[in-house]
């Protein structure tokens, strides 16, 4: 049995469209039992077809919904980074609140959402950033300045 909280290894075993037109993984668990992991929000992982993925159980709701948030491939809970800084922007959550955001840029060209609860006024102008990275959720990146 799935325990919040707790990380695992998922396997992909294939991709589904649902109706909307969006596009999920289908994972296994080690239990056998099956979830839906959205691919949009994981594109940049670049997960492949019974590739193994390590999972954290976020959430189980009153309902028994397990929120699954894979490991990224390349950075770590805790992890010290530096990438180049692109832009603020204001984001809207699922709550429907808003929220001040940085997007920054790796090596590798690819663009991050950041939520941090720094100062934001004095950003603008940096080229870099260095940070810590706090958590991810639903592939946005929480972090703390340094």
């Amino acid at each position: 049995m799935l325990k919040e909280g707790e990380t695992y290894s998922f396997k992909i075993y294939k991709t589904t469209v649902f109706p909307d037109g969006d596009e999920y993984y289908l994972l296994e668990s080690p239990f056998k039992s099956k979830h839906l992991l959205s691919k949009k929000l994981y594109l940049h992982y670049n997960f492949s077809l019974n590739q193994v993925i390590k999972c954290k159980i976020g959430k189980i709701n009153c309902s028994s919904r397990i929120f699954l948030e894979p490991e990224h491939p390349i950075y770590k809970i805790n992890g010290i980074y530096e990438m180049n800084f692109v832009r603020t922007d204001r984001i809207t959550n699922s709550k429907e609140l808003k929220k001040d955001a940085i997007i920054i840029q790796d090596k590798n060209k690819i663009k991050y959402i950041c939520i941090t609860d720094n100062d934001l006024s004095n950003i603008n102008g940096q080229l870099t950033i260095k940070f810590k990275l706090l958590q991810i959720k639903k592939g946005i990146l929480y972090i703390h300045i340094l």
